[in-house]
C-alpha cells in the first residue's frame, strides 16, 4: 500500500535531523540542480525517475521527499516511483520556491 504525505519546510528540517531521515529527491533539470538545491538532495529528474530509480539506493519502504520548482514535476516523479514499488513517497509543500524563501528570511 502506497503512502503519500506532504511535509512543510519546518517538518522536513526536523525529519532530516531525526534518527531515520528521509531521502530528499530533487526532480528538476540538471541545470537547475547545479545552480542550487537543498543540501544533501539526490538529483533524479522527473522524466527519468521510473528508469533511474535504482540510483536512490533505497528500500521500497524508505521515506522519500520529492520537490521540484513549484509542483508538477515532483508529482509526476512521485507517481513513477510508486509504480516502481516505493511505498512512502511524499512531496515538499511549496517545493524549492518555499525552500528559497525560507533561506532568504533566515
Amino acid at each position: 500500500m502506497n503512502s503519500t504525505f506532504d511535509l512543510d519546510i519546518s517538518a522536513l528540517q526536523r525529519a532530516l535531523k531525526s534518527d531515520s531521515p528521509p531521502i530528499v529527491v530533487d526532480t528538476r533539470s540538471r541545470r537547475e540542480f547545479a545552480a542550487q538545491h537543498i543540501p544533501g538532495a539526490i538529483h533524479l529528474p522527473f522524466w527519468r525517475a521510473g528508469a533511474r530509480h535504482a540510483e536512490l539506493d533505497a528500500a521500497p519502504d524508505t521515506h522519500l521527499v520529492l520537490y521540484c520548482g513549484h509542483g508538477p514535476r515532483a508529482v509526476w516523479a512521485q507517481q513513477a516511483l510508486q509504480r516502481r514499488g516505493y511505498q512512502r513517497v511524499g512531496l515538499l509543500l511549496g517545493h524549492f520556491q518555499a525552500w528559497q524563501r525560507r533561506q532568504a528570511s533566515a
